[in-house]
């Protein structure tokens, strides 16, 4: 019993030194939380380097979303935007604060911690319909480009809920993933490739269209993620900037096609479902507070139906997505008048 108690000790010792070495030397905290930390998660990435003195005045967009807000690095909607406005002549530059997996309680505290080093006129927030409404963990760890929720509280000291063996579960599960629909593709099986297995993208589609099931336990869903909407507003004017929002709609409300496979292949109900919904609620939310507010879903239906704006089973924009959504938005900040300050023409 002895030896079982020094092998069982050992082995809770070593895990407990691995997880301490992994969590101060490997992991990254999202948000991140210290200077260091912003730099090597965000400034990095940027396609060119944004000074926090703004020393030419001009005018600073800030974008703020979750992993839409990035997906496609230069060619992501938001430095499309930038683009588009400087060719037609207005003086401004993109600080993009957006992250894979931030919801818009990350995407607040993140606007708290840092927003102020670049002093922006406007916060351009990307709310992602698919998943914003959904809590997430208040504090998320990330190694090597996979995210882990952090435990809150005890548990957080349960081995079984270290971040070593969550990052692990994770790496294999994407590992596992991927080689799956490698295999599948080299096979013939599933044409064109793709982010995911068919019946795994379709599984994340269906969880994500309960966001749209008709009923009083979705309104409640809704006013808790609006809730911290409310903090982000509640941020920029804090900073002395202009909120505006953009509604990012999930592909299954776009794609008809990928409705009628969620019909077939998981018995989906339409009826029982209002895809626009969600984008309604937001809307009257914007229109009741005088908040710009610009809705994609319209245009994206109908620019749907020539090209597709979707990456193959992946739930993101493509390359004709973002530059769809870059024109739609600078056509709006135009149209709004929210690009007035630093000698900017309506």
């Amino acid at each position: 019993m002895l030896r079982g108690l020094l092998v069982v000790g050992s082995i809770f010792l070593s895990l407990a030194f691995s997880e301490l070495l992994f969590r101060g030397v490997a992991l990254e905290r999202k948000p991140p939380a210290t200077s260091r930390d912003f730099i090597r998660s965000h400034v990095s990435r940027w396609p060119r380097p944004v000074a926090e003195e703004n020393v030419a005045r001009r005018f600073r967009i800030l974008g703020l979303a979750d992993s839409f807000g990035i997906m496609g690095g230069g060619t992501n909607y938001h430095f499309l935007l930038e683009k588009r406005l400087l060719e037609s002549g207005r003086s401004v530059v993109l600080v993009n604060f957006s992250d894979s997996e931030y919801s818009p309680e990350h995407e607040a505290a993140i606007l708290r911690r840092f927003g102020v080093r670049y002093r922006p006129d406007l916060i351009l927030h990307g709310f992602f319909v698919g998943n914003d409404f959904m809590p997430g963990s208040s504090e998320l760890w990330s190694y090597r480009q996979i995210s882990i929720p952090a435990s809150e509280g005890w548990s957080a000291y349960l081995p079984w809920n270290f971040t070593l063996l969550s990052w692990l579960r994770r790496r294999y599960r994407v590992r596992r993933e991927m080689g799956a629909l490698e295999r599948a593709v080299a096979s013939g099986i599933v044409p064109g490739g793709g982010s995911f297995r068919p019946e795994t993208f379709l599984k994340i589609e269906r969880s994500r269209l309960e966001i749209c099931r008709l009923g009083p336990q979705t309104k409640r869903r809704w006013e808790e993620g609006l809730r911290e909407v409310r903090k982000i507003r509640e941020a920029a004017r804090t900073l002395g900037a202009e909120y505006a929002m953009v509604i990012l709609p999930d592909e299954l409300q776009v794609n008809a096609a990928l409705l009628r496979e969620l019909k077939e292949s998981h018995g989906v109900v339409p009826s029982e479902f209002d895809l626009d919904g969600p984008q309604r609620f937001l809307m009257n939310d914007c229109a009741k507070n005088r908040v710009p507010c610009l809705d994609l879903l319209t245009l994206f239906r109908k620019s749907g139906e020539r090209r597709s704006l979707y990456l193959s089973r992946d739930t993101h924009f493509n390359l004709a997505g973002n530059e769809r959504a870059s024109r739609a938005i600078s056509d709006f900040l135009i149209r709004e008048g929210l690009l007035k300050r630093a000698g900017n023409p309506r």
